[in-house]
């Protein structure tokens, strides 16, 4: 797949919804938000709608992401379901014309308003992953790297919300876990590699997301490829940040 270099669609006033609307609908300028009645109200919508465009205005029109497949012409599918078992879920629905797939997002209206923003946040950046790399990466041995990258976006959009350090004991907890384990919640808890990363140079996350779509293979090549680091200064830089508090005291100390 090669990644858009735009995040603007050709004509954002003319955008709908892909296919046929079942239940209520609320949209936004690039989030098409369904329900079915009793469900979810049409409040609980613009309050997700608002939420998504913030997300969206932070990571693809300020930090260029590049933007969701389908998005340049269609709204993206956004289905409220407080029956999910979960805050929110990302799915990847295949057509004629994305027989490559294309990503619709879920979300639980009855979460916590910090558990809804993160999960929008986090599903959004689930969309874009899914533009840059195929949905068989996200579940195959590298896939760790997704939910750190998701975790971490949380906090990138929304900074005062803390629902993100709830992460960071999967690896505060089993940092002797290997680096790609998805134990115990150790890859989520991994966004913290991305903060750190991200205090050294900003924007290094997303070249490394670019750099894996044009390169696609193993995260420490392209991380040493886009980082200048080797394994040794990236990981032994990262846990002495770790073990001298430099993330910020807001979370746990390392087991």
């Amino acid at each position: 797949m090669t990644p858009t270099t735009t995040s603007q669609p050709v004509n954002p006033a003319a955008k709908e919804p892909y296919g046929t609307v079942q239940g209520s609908l609320h949209t936004t300028d690039n989030f098409a938000i369904v329900w079915h009645e009793g469900d979810a109200q049409l409040a609980q919508a613009e309050t997700v709608g608002d939420e998504l465009e913030q997300a969206w205005q932070v990571l693809v029109d300020d930090a260029d992401w590049p933007a969701p497949r389908t998005s340049e012409t269609w709204l993206i599918w956004v289905v409220l379901d407080p029956f999910l078992g979960t805050d929110g879920a990302t799915e990847v629905w295949t057509s004629i014309d994305y027989p490559e797939g294309y990503a619709v997002l879920s979300l639980d209206p009855l979460a916590s308003e910090e558990a809804r923003e993160a999960a929008a946040t986090h599903q959004l950046m689930h969309a874009l992953q899914l533009r840059l790399l195929p949905e068989e990466a996200w579940l195959g041995p590298d896939g760790w790297y997704w939910e750190a990258t998701a975790a971490w976006a949380e906090r990138r959009v929304s900074p005062n919300n803390l629902h993100h350090v709830g992460y960071a004991p999967g690896y505060l907890d089993y940092a002797y876990l290997p680096y790609d384990s998805t134990l115990s919640g150790h890859d989520a808890g991994l966004f913290l590699l991305n903060r750190w990363l991200e205090r050294e140079r900003q924007g290094v996350v997303r070249d490394i997301w670019l750099q894996a779509a044009a390169d696609p293979g193993p995260w420490p090549p392209i991380f040493r490829q886009k980082t200048g680091l080797d394994d040794a200064a990236l990981w032994g830089g990262f846990n002495g940040a770790i073990a001298a508090g430099e993330l910020g005291a807001v979370y746990p100390d390392p087991t």
